[in-house]
């Protein structure tokens, strides 16, 4: 097959999995709120209840993605039954919602869920990931965790109009989005296994860069990459899942609408901007570039303290760009290593790892401390975003680590 054709048939292999994105996140995007609302304001529950939705899906998607990239690096033909039972069941359950009565059901839902995320997408990068062009790589992932961040501002646009609709009817227009993601991929994944790829590059042939008698700098190099995720997404963990909806019309003082419209927006406009960054790793040098979205990643946590809207949107816009661009780089990063799909697994279990302890930290503290401020001379900030702020550390050293170790 030559260069041109093969290209071509990766572009076509990838566009039922770009439609996946945008659909897959925007349902469940738009059940978040639905549910997240329903346990605050009908159950009664307390801001950790709450986070807890958030953390169990987290944590079962954190396990089960490690097992998925294991089964996918055996057993190839797995993708099919995977992305199919995934989707499909996860669109069931999405309206099991509309018939809950306690925060035990809805948890156990959640966990339901968590557990066949961490199938689905990783899988799903997996996929997209092997068949892109090296030359196009960071380019082709950016655009598909573009798509999938649209996705969430469809997801939240649409809830913004039908905020005071019954929650089935929401919830079975996101299940029907979950049956479309199950369609698209099942097709993506069987034109990808009728495909003969052949690797662009593999691991022995980048012997001089870190072969065997550079072992040690490689695991280095995992490890710094694997805490990165972990302390990238702990400090995104604010602006995710049910905890941002609650916490941001409160303390904002927002409506149901407003809210889901502001996190959507601020999201959309993180997503564009992180174009530019995907461009300039594949142009230039994925560790530099990384290191500067852990820049962008230490500076929007502070903006945080000042709770204005101005500087909040200013802050969620950051969020989004740090998250926005981490996530398709350190896959093409990953793309490197001899068990790609293991070690996207580890990313993705890394960062839901760090999302849930992210999320149990401020629900806690959110219950403890709420709102409360701290004067500084003419300024009053918040307490709360200030726990962002805790795995700084091994974020720089990740960075040091990226910045002496290269591994492009």
């Amino acid at each position: 097959m030559s260069a041109i054709n093969s290209a071509r048939s990766s572009v076509w292999i990838v566009l039922p999995f770009l439609v996946a994105s945008i659909a897959g996140t925007a349902a469940f995007r738009l059940s978040m709120p639905v549910v997240a609302y329903y346990v605050r304001e009908t159950l009664y529950s307390s801001m950790i209840e709450v986070s807890l939705l958030t953390i169990a899906f987290l944590l079962a998607r954190a396990l089960s993605s490690v097992i998925a990239g294991r089964i996918v690096d055996k057993v190839k033909r797995a993708i099919v039954l995977i992305v199919l039972l995934g989707f499909t069941i996860n669109g069931l359950i999405t309206v099991l919602y509309a018939y809950i009565s306690s925060w035990i059901e809805a948890i156990v839902l959640r966990l339901m869920q968590g557990a066949l995320n961490g199938f689905t997408w990783p899988t799903i990068q997996f996929v997209v990931a092997s068949i892109s062009p090296i030359k196009w790589r960071g380019r082709i992932l950016a655009t598909y965790f573009a798509l999938g961040s649209i996705g969430l501002f469809a997801g939240d646009l649409i809830y913004s109009f039908m905020a005071n609709m019954p929650a089935l009817t929401i919830l079975s227009i996101s299940s029907l989005m979950f049956i479309t993601s199950a369609i698209s991929s099942v097709l993506g994944s069987i034109s990808y296994l009728k495909e003969d790829f052949k690797e662009e590059e593999s691991v022995e042939a980048n012997t001089g860069s870190f072969g065997a008698s550079s072992v040690d700098v490689h695991s280095s190099l995992l490890l710094s990459i694997l805490i990165a995720g972990f302390t990238v997404m702990y400090m995104s963990a604010i602006v995710s899942g049910d905890f941002a909806y609650v916490y941001f019309r409160e303390t904002l003082v927002l409506s149901r609408s407003e809210t889901a419209l502001i996190l959507g927006i601020t999201g959309f406009i993180g997503v564009i901007a992180s174009f530019a960054v995907s461009w300039f790793s594949d142009r230039y040098s994925e560790n530099n570039t990384l290191i500067l979205v852990f820049g962008i990643s230490i500076i929007a946590p502070i903006l945080l303290l000042f709770n204005t809207l101005a500087t909040v949107c200013i802050s969620l816009i950051l969020i989004g760009v740090a998250v926005k661009s981490f996530n398709p780089l350190s896959r093409k990063y990953a793309t490197h290593f001899l068990k790609a799909a293991t070690v996207i697994g580890l990313l993705n279990a890394t960062g839901n790892i760090g999302r849930a302890i992210g999320q149990l930290v401020l629900g806690y503290a959110y219950d403890v401390i709420d709102a409360q401020t701290i004067s500084l001379s003419v300024f009053r900030i918040l307490e709360l975003p200030l726990l962002l702020t805790l795995p700084l550390p091994a974020l720089l050293w990740s960075a040091t680590i990226l910045y002496r170790r290269k591994l492009t």
